[in-house]
Parts: C-alpha cells; sequence; structure tokens
C-alpha cells in the first residue's frame, strides 16, 4: 500500500503532481482521500458508526474511526472512492445512494506519520443497522453512538459515552467510551458533526 500513487496538491488544492504513499505522508502533502459516513435513525434515535480499527493496523490500531474511508488513487476520480465502502465493510452501495457533505481538511502528525488530506465527505442513511462483512486486515467491528452524544462528547459535555457493537445488523453488546477510543482530530469532527446534523435537519 506504501508503494500506491497518489496525487499531491498545495494547502489551496492545486495540483502539483504524483507521488508515492509512503512519500506523501513522509512529507506531508496534501492529497483527496473518500469518507464515508453511515447515519442509522432508528426507534427515534439517531446512530453514528464508527469502525473498530483492526490491531494489526500500522496507524491508530484499534481506535474507532470513520465508517469507511480511504485514498484516492493518481487514476482515480473522487466518487471512484466509493469502492472503500465495499472493500472495508462489505457494503455494495452506488454514490448516487449518498449525500455529499463536501470536503473537509485533516490535518494530523503521529510522530514521523503527517497526514493531510482533502475529505470528501459523504454520508448514507439508513433505517437498519447493515451486516457488515470485514476486511479484517483493515476493520475488526463496528460500534454505533448516538450522534448528539459523541456531538457531546467531543465538546468536553461528557465524559463518556455508549458505544453498540453491531453484529449480524442488530445492537450485540455495548461499552463506556471516552475520546481517547477514537482517532482524534477535534476540528475534523467538529466540522463533520455539524454537516452531518444539517444535513439530517434539511431532510425532515
Amino acid at each position: 500500500m506504501e508503494t500506491e500513487k497518489l496525487k499531491f496538491f498545495n494547502e489551496n488544492m492545486e495540483y502539483i503532481g504524483v507521488e508515492s504513499r509512503e512519500e506523501i505522508h513522509r512529507q506531508g502533502l496534501w492529497h483527496h482521500t473518500f469518507h464515508c459516513w453511515i447515519v442509522v435513525q432508528q426507534e427515534g434515535k439517531t446512530y453514528l458508526l464508527f469502525q473498530k480499527r483492526a490491531a494489526v493496523k500500522k496507524d491508530s490500531p484499534n481506535l474507532l474511526d470513520i465508517t469507511a474511508a480511504g485514498h484516492i488513487l493518481d487514476n482515480e476520480e473522487i466518487e471512484d472512492g466509493i469502492r472503500e465502502v465495499e472493500e472495508e465493510i462489505g457494503l455494495s452501495l452506488s454514490i448516487e445512494q449518498m449525500v455529499s457533505l463536501g470536503i473537509i481538511r485533516w490535518d494530523l502528525t503521529k510522530g514521523k506519520h503527517i497526514d493531510r488530506e482533502f475529505c470528501y465527505v459523504y454520508l448514507y442513511m439508513d433505517q437498519h443497522f447493515p451486516k457488515f462483512t470485514f476486511q479484517l486486515e483493515e476493520v475488526s467491528g463496528m460500534y454505533a453512538l448516538e450522534l448528539e452524544h459523541f456531538r457531546e462528547l467531543i465538546e468536553e459535555e461528557r465524559e463518556n459515552v455508549t458505544g453498540y457493537e453491531i453484529v449480524d445488523g442488530s445492537i450485540a453488546k455495548s461499552q463506556s467510551l471516552t475520546y481517547e477510543d477514537f482517532v482524534q482530530n477535534l476540528k475534523y469532527h467538529q466540522e463533520a458533526i455539524e454537516r452531518i446534523k444539517d444535513q439530517l435537519t434539511n431532510d425532515i
């Protein structure tokens, strides 16, 4: 994967060239990614779904992250990033089933890994929890949190939230979570939650 070729850009989103994924993260070059958030509205509650990153992942193992996400290769269009949804969590969706939430910047440094992304963010809404098939080297599980509870967590209005593991399309068990259990990028999360809530309000 580190040898994958990605387009890179300046901070104004102007195209510069192509480089390997490894080099892009080493130099901290801006690049494109595809993010899919899934929201389930069921029994009067609105849940946001988070994948649990596999224990073997090089970056942020065992932490909760975007429902499905991945890099856009140099020969792909943004919409091609939807392949990540089927690859990672086994859902075959079309781009027409999703709502575009626009672009959100992701700028996060962990040691020598500098990740600067222009994230093309999409929302998929359902009334039932899907049945997932995980790419086990990437994802080890799926958890649902009430959307408003996650907002309160990132705004430090509460110290922990209840997460529900989703197995075979149903809630299997619950556990208490803090923000330390998530891949932490506060600015991204605040912007994503605001846009998701705005979209849900518009759909009412």
